[in-house]
């Protein structure tokens, strides 16, 4: 049952992925474009949300690529390391504003397990109870 909905889920996701990388070849001064992309993310990221296949897989959301865990929704995380390696004297502080549960399609999650420390804000009950569950855990 778990595999045939794990295949389910890829199959989904490829179609997603297809859908994404059409849309991104258009015109970037088309609206039409802008328009595809949005729509398209607010599909992947409701999808991911209402699909527990990822976290019964896994224990979170979070999808492989290239043996590395995405955490990200669409890979923020390799942007944001790429941009901080350039970087000299880093304080490893961040704030997260709109952080969700704070491991779901977060950018700053894969800072923490890089030994970061921050400040998690989300303004929803039930993401905050989840948060607080979360960076208990992580600030151990």
């Amino acid at each position: 049952m778990l595999l045939g909905k794990a295949l389910r889920c890829q199959s989904q996701c490829n179609d997603a992925e297809n859908a994404f990388l059409y849309a991104i070849q258009l015109d970037p001064y088309n609206t039409d474009a802008h328009y595809e992309l949005g729509r398209l993310r607010g599909e992947m990221h409701s999808y991911h949300r209402s699909n527990d296949i990822h976290k019964q897989l896994t224990g979170h959301y979070t999808v492989k690529y290239n043996e590395t865990i995405l955490y990200s929704c669409f890979n923020e995380q390799t942007i944001i390391r790429g941009l901080l390696s350039k970087l000299e004297g880093v304080v490893k502080f961040f704030v997260d504003i709109g952080a969700g549960d704070g491991v779901t399609f977060s950018n700053t999650y894969p800072l923490v397990l890089d030994g970061w420390k921050g400040v998690c804000m989300e303004a929803d009950g039930d993401q905050f109870y989840k948060l607080s569950y979360h960076t208990k855990k992580y600030n151990e």
